[in-house]
């Protein structure tokens, strides 16, 4: 049997990576505001780039199909936290969303329904947006 030593470094990075919880603080403003790090299951605290500024990327929804309760209860957190920083805290926030209007699920969809994948992708963007509208979820982008 031959052994790929590529493939046996790639094999130890992999698992050097899931197992290692360990955070190291960045440079900037610390800004007394402790969060949860997921990955190293601990708080940590919220460090900035630039006083006073937020930066915050979500990742948005791949419209192929009507927004369901998930979508609400992720976006509407994210919505929460923001509004904490800008309004309690007074950070500025940067904000950017994507939304994925084109893949194999948008694809599917449109071949389903006999339409072309931009029509689909605008007519649940818009939904999406109306959605968040009527929850009062201001606007991620």
């Amino acid at each position: 049997m031959l052994i790929n030593p590529t493939n046996m470094n790639c094999t130890r990075l992999h698992s050097f990576i899931r197992t290692k919880s360990s955070w190291a603080k960045p440079q900037g403003y610390d800004t007394g505001i402790q969060i949860f790090n997921c990955v190293a299951k601990e708080k940590v605290p919220l460090i900035l780039k630039q006083k006073g500024i937020v930066t915050w990327y979500t990742c948005g929804p791949t419209v192929y199909d009507e927004s369901h309760i998930g979508h609400a209860t992720c976006y509407l957190k994210i919505d929460l936290i923001q509004r904490i920083l800008s309004k309690y805290f007074n950070f500025n926030l940067i904000t950017a969303m994507n939304i994925t209007d084109i893949d194999d699920k948008i694809i599917k969809r449109s071949k389903e329904l006999n339409r072309s994948a931009i029509t689909i992708s605008k007519i649940y963007e818009n939904e999406f947006w109306n959605d968040l509208a009527l929850l009062k979820i201001k606007n991620q982008i």
